[in-house]
C-alpha cells in the first residue's frame, strides 16, 4: 500500500484481477476515504505516490500533487530487466509519461 504524503483520504494498493485460472496484476486507489475504489492500469508491477511523506510533499507544485509513478511490464518482454517506469498526474485516465532513464531507455 501507498499512502499519500499530503492526503490521508488518498492510498495506493496493488491487487489481481482474475479469470478463471488466469490473473493480471493491478492497481487500485481510493481518493475518498474509500468510499470508493477504481482500478487505475493493469499489467502493473507496483504504483506509489510521488509525494509519498509529508515532508516530501511540503510546497509541492499543484501539477504533482497527484503524480503517481508505476513499474509496468516491458513491452516486448516478460522479464524484470525490461520493464518500464510510467508517470500520470490524472490516474492514468488520458495522460502518461514514460520518462527517459538508462543510456536512453525508457
Amino acid at each position: 500500500m501507498s499512502f499519500h504524503g499530503r492526503d490521508p483520504s488518498k492510498v495506493i494498493w496493488n491487487g489481481e484481477i482474475c479469470q478463471g485460472l488466469s490473473c493480471d496484476q493491478a492497481a487500485y486507489y481510493t481518493d475518498d476515504d474509500f468510499r470508493t475504489v477504481n482500478t487505475m492500469g493493469r499489467g502493473t508491477r507496483g504504483c506509489q505516490w510521488a509525494v509519498g511523506t509529508p515532508q516530501f510533499g511540503e510546497e509541492i507544485a499543484a501539477e504533482i500533487k497527484d503524480r503517481i509513478f508505476c513499474v509496468v511490464a516491458g513491452l516486448y518482454s516478460p522479464w524484470t530487466k525490461d520493464q518500464r517506469l510510467i508517470v500520470s498526474d490524472d490516474y492514468f485516465d488520458a495522460q502518461q509519461i514514460e520518462p527517459e532513464l538508462d543510456d536512453g531507455r525508457t
